[in-house]
């Protein structure tokens, strides 16, 4: 009997990749660290079939975060919990209910004393559940959400000078 051939895909790095991945200790939130691991390890599911390749791409990702100040443990959960997906999983395309209500957005500025603040909105839910207005009002727990803050270019600078700039 044949045996069936299978294209074997693999990651493709550009010789100029130089893994200018993001800072642990740059001010941001948890699950922005936590989400751009995910999404790069479900990245490597997707584009390599081969295991071993796939493997060889976690553990060069995971060498590339330590160096930019990651923690060991923090990346070993991640890509634990991540690498239980299995492939086929990965590269269904997900629909999303378009007739549920839109969530509700707790939008507020980013700032590392307020790291507790959705921890805390949760643990206190149940008082806006027991009120028979709010319970209605906000049938769902929000979700967090963070603006960015002004960058020094926008206090400089006038957004009508900016446009009229000469060169």
């Amino acid at each position: 009997m044949e045996e069936m051939q299978i294209l074997n895909f693999k990651l493709y790095r550009k010789p100029t990749d130089n893994f200018q991945y993001l800072k642990r200790t740059s001010t941001h939130p948890t699950s922005v660290f936590k989400g751009f691991i995910t999404a790069e390890i479900i990245r490597f599911r997707r584009s390599c079939n081969n295991l071993k390749d796939f493997n060889k791409e976690v553990q060069l990702f995971k060498s590339k975060l330590l160096k930019r100040g990651h923690y060991e443990n923090e990346i070993d959960n991640i890509i634990t919990n991540t690498t239980k997906r299995e492939r086929k999983q990965t590269l269904k395309y997900n629909y999303k209910n378009k007739k549920a209500a839109p969530p509700l957005v707790f939008a507020t500025r980013f700032n590392p004393a307020f790291k507790g603040i959705g921890r805390a909105l949760r643990k206190h839910w149940h008082l806006i559940e027991q009120n028979r207005n709010t319970k209605t009002m906000f049938p769902k727990p929000p979700i967090i959400a963070y603006k960015r803050h002004r960058n020094l270019k926008e206090y400089l600078t006038n957004s009508k000078m900016e446009n009229n700039v000469i060169i």
